[in-house]
């Protein structure tokens, strides 16, 4: 490659021969175990590059990249001769629209690698891969759109709403009288909205009707109705409406489908399945699913671990935590070769969801307390408010009251609690506390309002555990026939969802507070 550039800089191959061993006497450059010339200090590096005009380093990298193209030479290698070719070009001619020969080559190279970091779920490099990408790609590139959806995504994920929202304005100005590109745009602007808290569901809701119409009857456009499905079924999740969601995902797969999208019917085929730990369906069906893509997700560790969490919690629903435990197993054994460590946090909590439901409820606070420390630390600012109310909820089968009740009242200490989940098991929470210290017209009132909360919800587990807190309530309270009644709908709940766990709980603790007027 040495003898080459030299060449076309017009010097004769012993020419270039006697310079490169002179320069090697100096110790100016040192020759790698594969032969190739570099510099022994990168400070001699950065001099040379200095005193070397930059027009000269244009064309030497342009040379470069040709070069290594026209040879097999390594892709990102070209991507990197390409960018630095484009880089100068931006200064010597500063608004010269024009792209650097290979530009397509190199932009494809990028993307292709920051789609992998994307698959593997490291969004840091992935973001930083495809922006340098959409760099290279010239305004009217149909790639721009769903590069800015990629890009935003992985913003998204880093908490990162500047990144997101840059990206969609990029994409925009790319292609600027592209109506359904601006369509699906102005849909992810209202899902970085939502996911990153910088508008209300409402004000979200209302954005997402308005798109909705203006996409009209324009029912081809399958990218723009793929991320509307996707925003809907997100502000579903939001009011605790898993079923509602589960339909609107399998609307957007249908969609990714119809475009011959991997990227989004892999990542909605994940969402789906991790949706099975809360929607109405029976639980053997959500195990039947998480096999499926078990199977299908086994070299991507980065969506089988999500399935694996999920497999973990249904199993154990299914009354065989010990078999939950080794799926949990299985997949923190995964997480170690991954790059996020949310992945890890995961795991540890979904560890301790199955040591509660075990009766493990110390070891169940150690996991969830492992969660949330890991989630703190991240780059990320994940919701924490479901982990804080489930450790709460573990000192309190512990029999620390005190400390369950300043837990419970910590979660709302920042303002308001934003999770419904959240709400409705804190509500729960303070009944029991209340009813355990004998005040109970006060936990009565609590657990009612946390069922009330619950009503519009379709989680049976959520609304089956509330209403199991309430008849416990209503026993410890004097009301046995009352306390009977409820037990008996949180069963019925339990039931319908195939939670062999809880419902066996219910079982044996109805003949007993029938009979002895205490729960």
């Amino acid at each position: 490659m040495l003898q080459a550039l030299a060449a076309a800089d017009g010097f004769s191959p012993g020419a270039t021969r006697d310079l490169a061993a002179q320069l090697v006497r100096r110790r100016i450059l040192a020759r790698s175990p594969s032969g190739a010339f570099q510099f022994a200090q990168s400070l001699l590096r950065d001099i040379a590059c200095g005193f070397t005009p930059k027009s000269r380093r244009e064309r030497w990298h342009g040379f470069l990249a040709r070069w290594l193209a026209g040879h097999g030479g390594d892709p990102m290698a070209v991507a990197y001769h390409v960018e630095a070719a484009h880089a100068l070009r931006k200064q010597l001619r500063p608004g010269d629209p024009g792209l650097p020969e290979l530009a397509a080559t190199a932009a494809g190279a990028l993307i292709a690698e920051g789609m992998s970091a994307l698959k593997r779920h490291d969004r840091p490099a992935a973001a930083a891969l495809l922006e340098r990408g959409r760099e290279l790609l010239p305004p009217g590139d149909t790639r721009h759109t769903a590069l800015a959806l990629h890009i935003c995504d992985s913003g998204i994920a880093l908490w990162d709403s500047g990144r997101a929202l840059a990206a969609l304005a990029v994409a925009e100005a790319a292609v600027p009288d592209d109506r359904r590109a601006a369509a699906t745009c102005a849909i992810q602007r209202h899902i970085v909205a939502l996911r990153l808290g910088l508008a209300t569901p409402a004000q979200v809701a209302a954005g997402a009707r308005a798109v909705e119409d203006s996409l009209g009857g324009d029912h081809d456009d399958n990218l723009s109705w793929c991320r509307l499905h996707q925003l809907q079924a997100y502000l579903h999740l939001v009011r605790e409406r898993a079923a509602a969601a589960d339909a609107s995902l399998r609307l957007a797969l249908a969609r990714a489908r119809a475009m011959n999208d991997g990227y989004e019917e892999e990542r909605l085929l994940c969402a789906t399945c991790e949706l099975a730990r809360w929607t109405p369906g029976p639980v053997a069906a959500g195990l039947d699913l998480c096999t499926t893509l078990a199977q299908r997700f086994a070299d991507n560790r980065a969506l089988l671990v999500p399935v694996l969490v999920t497999r973990a919690h249904l199993t154990a629903l299914a009354a065989d935590v010990d078999s939950g435990r080794r799926v949990l197993a299985t997949a923190l054994a995964h997480t170690g070769d991954m790059h996020p460590d949310l992945a890890h946090a995961a795991v540890m909590e979904m560890s301790g969801v199955l040591e509660s439901l075990a009766g493990a409820h110390q070891l169940a606070e150690a996991r969830l307390r492992q969660s949330l420390d890991v989630l703190r630390a991240a780059r990320s600012a994940p919701d924490t408010q479901n982990i804080e109310v489930a450790i709460a909820r573990e000192l309190f089968e512990q029999g620390q009251l005190a400390a369950a009740e300043q837990a419970v009242a910590k979660v709302s200490e920042g303002g308001e609690v934003t999770s419904l989940r959240a709400r409705i098991a804190a509500g729960a929470l303070r009944a029991r506390i209340a009813s355990a210290q004998g005040r109970h017209d006060e936990a009565i009132a609590a657990a009612r309002a946390a069922c009330e909360l619950s009503v519009g919800t379709d989680d049976l587990c959520l609304t089956g555990e509330t209403l199991f807190d309430l008849a416990i309530v209503l026993a410890r309270g004097g009301m046995t026939a009352q306390a009977a009644t409820e037990g008996g709908r949180a069963l019925a709940k339990f039931e319908a969802r195939g939670a062999a766990l809880l419902a066996g709980r219910v079982r044996d603790w109805l003949p007993v507070v029938a009979g002895t007027g205490a729960g």
